[in-house]
């Protein structure tokens, strides 16, 4: 699924992501990189408070009951570029972490995928129902 940024006009992938120790695992649903039903990957993070009380929104594309949080990402050059919106962290929505391709390329090439098949210009689901009045840069 395709969105809008949580602070400007670009278009975003949306995701969702559990806790699972000191790491994020992130699902993708749609064209087929990893998963049958998308793309999934883990990936370090350097603290896992903030994500410990997200409200989680979706239930594992695996099958699973294992329950997730939604963020959304776009590749930014050598990094994907995730937003998570909840309260105020290092953005007025919330947060933003920027992980280096090279440590989660199949995600990576799930967003390029993705915004492609979609179209760049294309239109976009409401992530959720955010305010962007006062929209933060990336």
């Amino acid at each position: 699924m395709i969105t809008k940024s949580l602070a400007t006009d670009r278009n975003y992938v949306v995701f969702q992501a559990s806790l699972r120790n000191n790491s994020l695992h992130i699902q993708g649903e749609g064209v087929e990189v990893n998963r049958p039903y998308g793309v999934a990957e883990n990936f370090q993070i350097e603290d896992p408070k903030y994500f410990q009380d997200l409200t989680p929104v979706a239930l594992s594309l695996a099958g699973t009951k294992k329950e997730y949080f939604r963020l959304q990402g776009v590749v930014n050059g050598d990094t994907v570029h995730f937003q998570i919106k909840n309260g105020q962290d290092n953005r007025d929505y919330g947060k933003v972490i920027d992980i280096p391709v090279e440590k989660i390329p199949s995600v990576a090439k799930f967003i390029n995928a993705e915004l492609s098949r979609f179209g760049e210009g294309s239109e976009s689901e409401d992530y959720d129902s955010y305010d962007e009045s006062d929209p933060d840069t990336l």
